[in-house]
């Protein structure tokens, strides 16, 4: 993997070190266009008005996601600028792109109706999804979906709602890692690729393992 390389959009988590308390600070970022050699500009409020505090050449580690792959990198911090009313970080890479594997349970590929929303509680009348679509993969860690709907804030936090095998519903907080074309043969526009948050409910991620492990041994006495 090189720089140059990284799709447009891509979200990367990136890790700074406060000098003061010796604490990590984390922000995310998108990646506003492809890197130009070494520099990346990346989109983000909240990480614009955080960098614009901090000295120039600040470092800090970038870590983004590319299917089961994760890459870290280091950066240092350039400058901040608004371009066509875009707040953008401009941050030089340093450094070999580092490759390991991010996905640590097995992928299942089937086809499932999924629904976002921005809170847990679905079954309130007056909340609505803000994205409907189908996952054709899923694992504990993670979903992708495809769709027609248009997510505005993807560095929001939602909630995927779900049933699998047809009888068990799940409610589980996910963060979005990219947003790309959906195929075309799948005759959706986007697809939508989350990572599940289980920081709040870790009962959840074993209740979905649970699910897929009960389901596979039913399918082998088949």
């Amino acid at each position: 993997m090189v720089y140059r390389l990284i799709d447009k959009g891509t979200m990367m988590n990136l890790e700074f070190k406060d000098k003061f308390t010796n604490q990590a600070v984390a922000h995310k970022g998108f990646l506003h266009e492809p890197a130009r050699d070494i520099v990346l500009q990346l989109e983000g409020d909240a990480l614009y008005d955080y960098c614009a505090l901090l000295p120039h050449n600040t470092p800090m580690t970038l870590i983004f996601h590319r299917g089961q792959k994760e890459f870290t990198f280091e950066g240092k911090l350039e400058t901040v600028t608004v371009i066509g009313n875009v707040k953008l970080t401009e941050i030089t890479a340093m450094g070999v792109i580092k490759e390991s594997h991010r996905r640590l349970t097995r992928r299942f590929i089937m086809t499932v109706d999924v629904s976002l929303f921005t809170q847990k509680d679905s079954t309130n009348p007056d909340i609505r999804a803000v994205c409907r679509g189908q996952s054709y993969d899923i694992s504990c860690d993670s979903i992708s979906i495809w769709s027609n709907d248009e997510l505005k804030n993807l560095s929001d936090l939602f909630y995927a709602k779900f049933i699998l095998f047809g009888r068990e519903s799940f409610n589980i907080a996910a963060k979005i890692l990219k947003k790309k074309p959906a195929p075309k043969t799948s005759f959706f526009r986007n697809e939508y690729i989350l990572l599940f948050d289980f920081s709040a409910d870790q009962k959840e991620k074993n209740r979905l393992l649970d699910s897929f492990i009960k389901n596979s041994l039913e399918m082998g006495r088949l």
